[in-house]
């Protein structure tokens, strides 16, 4: 059988390759995108893929996407959906009801997730529209309700 040595090189250098292949994940487009979507997600303000394409297109390597391309990207590879909304049918992300999908995508990339963030997005999901005007005026003060 392995020493003990060997043992423990073999168990850092798997801990070495699998935060190599989690950066990776991070750096892709898709995670990018995964990253900017954690980041800037709140109830009152909703992704839409132009500030998507906005934020992603700002390094030079991603300069040949299109808004197509980033669609495809966000529908097919990170599984969330995107509806027209509002009356300039405007290409939103559809995050309500996806706690778990953010959740796996989370450890994918090596971005937990924090179950903070996903209960939050969960309480006001399940919100009216009028409701959810109460909440904005709730969350000033830091109270739930």
């Amino acid at each position: 059988m392995a020493s003990d040595a060997a043992r423990k090189d073999i168990v850092n250098f798997a801990q070495e390759q699998e935060e190599e292949i989690l950066r990776e994940r991070r750096e892709s487009i898709d995670g990018q995108i995964f990253q900017f979507i954690v980041d800037n997600y709140s109830p009152e303000i909703k992704i839409t893929l132009s500030m998507l394409f906005e934020h992603v297109t700002k390094t030079d390597k991603n300069k040949q996407l299109t808004e197509r391309k980033l669609g495809n990207i966000v529908r097919k590879i990170l599984g969330i959906d995107i509806e027209r909304r509002g009356h300039e049918n405007v290409n939103t992300l559809i995050l309500e009801g996806k706690q778990e999908k953010l959740k796996e995508l989370g450890k994918y990339y090596g971005n937990e997730v924090s179950a903070n963030d996903v209960a939050s997005v969960a309480s006001v999901a399940k919100l009216s529209k009028t409701q959810s005007k109460y909440v904005k005026e709730a969350d000033k003060d830091g109270l739930p309700f």
